[in-house]
């Protein structure tokens, strides 16, 4: 992936305790293009006042610092619910350790003799945050999206049937509290009578055949109403699962409460 376009601005944080190394890595991103704003801190109280002070687009840090590491500058980043990408920069740093820090949450590690990688991960690093706050907005927009639909929906995991998200409609026609509904499985919104031949059926189906359909479904009183389903496969905070909106509703059936 490439860097930034030329003339691209970059506020650069970095942390290190040796000012020619922090020069070296500041040096390595300008000669890519990128018209870079640094700034360097080298104790946890002072990487703290600079967070302060940002906002910035990008963390270097060297891996080995004085009393901490690297990891524990990520960890000050996160806990201030901070989403900039944090690249390791570093003169040695062992297969197993590297894989650990990504792990963790670093977004790449450069070794500081091959400086001429590092704009390529900067550009990397860079896209990735991009995409992610763009996700993020979508989601955001899809959440309010279907909280406000008048429909009742849910969705729900495909492989364990639990429910992941419900909106207000069908939080309100059901009459379970929010916290209830996000507790149940799919089988207990239908009639209990019907939920071992549902079983059975549910096994003999292919697994692109979503939730849609007549069936009997039930409330939180008991009360045993038709519901008009239909399902659409989607990913939910990155888990293959179901939305299901309930199009129309039938009357209560004779013999329920």
């Amino acid at each position: 992936m490439k860097p930034a376009p030329p003339g691209e601005p970059l506020r650069v944080l970095v942390v290190e305790h040796d000012q020619a190394d922090a020069d070296l890595a500041i040096a390595a991103i300008a000669h890519a293009g990128f018209v870079v704003t640094a700034r360097v801190a080298d104790t946890p109280e002072e990487l703290a006042a600079r967070l302060d002070a940002g906002p910035y687009d990008l963390v270097l840090s060297a891996y080995r610092l004085p009393g901490w590491t690297a990891l524990d500058a990520l960890a000050l980043l996160r806990a201030r619910g901070d989403d900039t990408p944090l690249i390791i920069v570093t003169g040695t740093l062992g297969d197993e350790r590297a894989v650990d820090c990504v792990k963790q949450g670093a977004a790449d590690y450069v070794i500081k003799d091959n400086l001429t990688r590092l704009p390529v991960a900067v550009g990397r690093a860079l896209e990735e945050r991009r995409l992610r706050r763009a996700q993020w907005a979508s989601e955001e927009r899809y959440r309010r999206l279907f909280e406000s639909m008048p429909l009742p929906l849910w969705v729900f995991d495909v492989r364990t049937h639990a429910v992941l998200a419900v909106n207000a409609a069908a939080v309100e026609h059901r009459g379970y509290g929010e916290a209830e509904f996000l507790a149940l499985r799919t089988d207990d919104l239908r009639a209990p009578e019907d939920r071992p031949a549902r079983e059975q059926y549910r096994q003999q189906l292919p697994p692109d055949v979503h939730a849609s359909g007549t069936a009997r479904h039930r409330k939180r009183d008991g009360t045993v109403f038709l519901a008009e389903l239909n399902g659409q496969a989607i990913s939910w905070e990155g888990r293959e699962a179901e939305m299901v909106v309930v199009t129309r509703i039938g009357g209560p059936l004779s013999g329920t409460p």
